[in-house]
């Protein structure tokens, strides 16, 4: 007899079941153990411990398992990051027993936002046990949404939202732009601006206190009276003004810029500056400007600049021109946004105004009759923010799904003035719930990077569900919403057959069976004839069987369907309900009713005796046998036997009389012939069965003697004597 010992040397302790097999001389240990760690086996036989144990069995993790791993530092991760820093996300990733995997794993990173959706394959390593590192750096500045996978499941606690900012201003990657750096005129203030970016190319607001630009004009005689700069947005202003001087001529300038706070890598750029000794007052429509932002959204205050110059190409530092300014739909149509303007009184005009529909947008700018130089500008605006009230469902999967079957559907980002969203990045949620138990199935939601989000779910249990939408963890109404899920294709080891002529039937009687649909899943199937295909054989003659859907009373089916069948021969049979689509049986498995005979026809009873030698008073046996309608030999539930001849009757009755059973008679007491008279339950057979019956031996008991002469005899005469057998001579004494 072999007994186990286990001992555990780590904690938690684990649940280990052992199962012996016998084979021959032989043992095999079998364990199975849910819990990853050291364990020391020890076996003993006899009570007596085996040589070569203890031993250590080192057990680990399991396959990678998303249902109960968890990005660890998801809230950590949700603060904002700056561009092209290194960062790593921490993830807790175990088996499906709970146990840390420990060794370097290959997992699915999908970040979306900006527009995009990014996918990468990441090597997670290993920090300390129970713990995985991914490391991860982005270079565009957005919101994003980040999920983790294992092969294609999601890690719980994803996906989670990060914030990536620009980071410091560095001067290869800003830009400079403005009519200062082309044209000046003396004594008059110059200005052009720094469009700060970072390192990748984001514009950023990344400033230092005091940040500020410093130039150096390379100019000989110096020319530049003063310098100044301040910060305008994502943007630094600067200004310059050129000393009063008689010259008038194009004057190249080598101008250093550089960003300070802290001291940075300074521009060096040649700029060919036309310096005018006099400036023109007046304003020049052909060389004004218009700078229009690079973004533009609905619902938010936006401001447009328009620069005064002259014919010479000057930026004027004062105000007093009347712009007419109109902002017109390209697409889609529809009416003329208003558009204020206002005077700066320095040479900028400011039109400001807010779209509320996104689309293309055609902006005019006239001075007097005369259109400004680039007028009409095209502007594109975009949608704002995602409006979650607002926001939609749609797709084949909104209305209607499959049980089994995965459904999908399609969420639409809108801002608040219903304009569908153009970019990705939000963070959805989506849960259908049915409506009869409050049953939760959680859908999987895929960024498409354009306002969109795809939804794939699953639900097993046909009926009506509502959809609950939830984007940053707050819950979204959806009221409208209705799903109403049809139950999958009929399967035929979950659907039912009941009825007890899947046991038994009777010959030429109709014989019902019911049968229920079901999907794979259990849910009732719409009943339909054509789905069926019930064969009823015997050896090699088929009945045919008939299916009907019942007329229900309800406005809901039953879902029952109705199997009728009349076999005329008795026997076991083979009852096959079969689907079309795919011949799986009903119930899983076939039937074997019993066919058992009809009510006996009278005129078919039948005795077989043996009528020679029937004694008189003996008991004898008969073969009965009856058949019903179509042949089936049949069972006599009461068969009553009469028999009549030479003045006497008698009669018998039997019940549940088997075909060819033997029964017992009795036969007359007299001598002669006689007649059975067979009925059953009351209807006399047309048949009659002659017998005769003959004496048996003599019972000198039973006899008497009769003396035929006279009742006195001479002494020495004789005379006769009957008895009921014979006459006899007798001799007197």
């Amino acid at each position: 007899m072999l007994f186990r010992s286990l001992a555990y040397t780590s904690n938690p302790a684990s649940e280990i079941q052992i199962q012996l097999l016998e084979a021959h001389d032989s043992y095999s240990v079998s364990m199975s153990v849910t819990t990853a760690g050291t364990f020391s086996v020890r076996l003993r036989l006899n009570q007596i411990f085996v040589d070569t144990t203890p031993f250590d069995l080192k057990v680990g993790p399991g396959l990678a398992d998303a249902g109960v791993s968890v990005c660890s530092n998801a809230s950590a991760a949700s603060v904002k990051i700056l561009t092209g820093s290194k960062e790593s996300l921490a993830v807790d990733v175990r088996d499906k027993f709970g146990n840390y995997i420990l060794e370097p794993l290959d997992l699915t990173m999908k970040r979306s936002g900006n527009g995009q959706v990014h996918e990468h394959q990441v090597l997670a390593t290993v920090v300390e046990p129970g713990a995985l590192k991914i490391p991860f750096y982005v270079t565009k500045s957005a919101s994003y949404i980040l999920n983790i996978f294992v092969g294609m499941d999601q890690i719980g606690a994803c996906p989670f939202p990060i914030s990536v900012v620009p980071g410091q201003p560095v001067v290869d990657m800003s830009v400079l732009s403005g009519v200062g750096l082309s044209r000046a005129c003396s004594a008059l203030v110059a200005t052009f601006q720094v469009a700060a970016r970072d390192s990748f190319g984001n514009p950023t607001t990344f400033f230092k206190s005091g940040v500020s630009v410093s130039a150096g004009f390379d100019i000989s005689p110096d020319l530049v009276d003063s310098f100044a700069s301040s910060r305008d947005g994502d943007h630094i202003r600067a200004e310059y003004v050129i000393r009063t001087t008689p010259w008038t001529g194009l004057w190249t300038v080598k101008m250093q810029v550089s960003i300070s706070r802290p001291a940075t890598q300074p521009f060096i750029a040649d700029h060919s500056i036309e310096v005018f000794s006099v400036c023109q007052n007046e304003i020049s429509a052909d060389e004004s400007l218009i700078v229009v932002p690079d973004k533009v959204v609905t619902g938010q205050h936006t401001e447009i600049t328009f620069y005064a110059l002259n014919a010479q190409g000057v930026h004027l530092v004062t105000g007093g021109a009347s712009f007419t300014v109109a902002l017109s739909p390209i697409r889609p149509s529809g009416n003329d946004v208003p558009v204020g303007v206002m005077d700066n009184s320095d040479g900028t005009y400011t039109a400001s105004f807010t779209v509320t529909t996104s689309g293309t947008f055609s902006l005019s700018a006239l001075l007097g009759m005369d259109s400004l130089a680039g007028s009409p500008k095209t502007i594109a605006v975009g949608p704002g923010p995602t409006w979650a009230a607002l926001t939609m469902v749609s797709g084949a999967g909104a209305n209607a799904a499959t049980a089994g079957v995965p459904a999908s559907m399609l969420i639409q980002a809108r801002d608040e003035y219903g304009n569908p969203r153009t970019e990705g990045g939000d963070l959805f949620g989506l849960e259908v719930v049915e409506k009869l138990t409050g049953a939760r199935v959680r859908s999987s939601v895929s960024d498409q990077g354009d306002g969109t989000y795809s939804v794939v779910y699953t639900v097993t249990s046909s009926g009506g569900y509502s959809v609950d939408l939830s984007m940053s963890q707050t819950v979204i109404a959806m009221p409208s919403t209705h799903i109403a899920v049809s139950p999958g294709v009929a399967h035929g080891p979950t659907s039912l057959a009941r009825g007890f002529g899947l046991q038994s039937a009777v010959a030429g009687t109709t014989t019902e069976v019911s049968v229920w649909l079901k999907d794979l899943y259990g849910n009732t199937v719409t009943p339909d004839e054509l789905l069926l295909q019930p064969v009823l054989t015997l050896a090699d003659v088929t009945v045919p069987v008939d299916v009907t859907v019942p007329v229900t009373s309800g406005t809901e089916s039953s879902g029952m369907m109705q199997l009728s069948f009349a076999p005329t021969i008795s026997g076991k049979y083979a009852f096959n309900i079969r689907l079309v689509h795919d011949a799986g049986l009903v119930s899983g498995d076939a039937f074997e009713p019993l066919v058992i005979a009809g009510e006996p026809q009278v005129e078919t009873i039948s005795l077989q005796i043996n009528t020679e030698g029937l004694v008189a008073g003996d008991k004898f046996t008969s073969i009965v046998s009856a058949s019903d309608e179509f042949g089936n030999a049949a069972s006599i539930n009461m068969l009553d036997v009469q028999t009549t001849g030479n003045g006497m009757e008698g009669s018998f009755r039997f019940r549940n009389v088997s075909h060819s059973k033997s029964i017992v008679l009795t036969a007359p007491s007299k001598v002669g012939t006689y007649s059975l008279v067979m009925s059953l339950n009351g209807r006399v057979s047309p048949a009659t069965v002659a017998i005769h019956v003959i004496p048996g031996p003599v019972d000198a008991i039973a006899s008497s003697i009769t003396l035929l002469s006279s009742a006195e005899l001479r002494a020495g005469s004789g005379g006769r004597i009957r008895s009921e057998e014979h006459t006899s001579e007798l001799q007197s004494p």
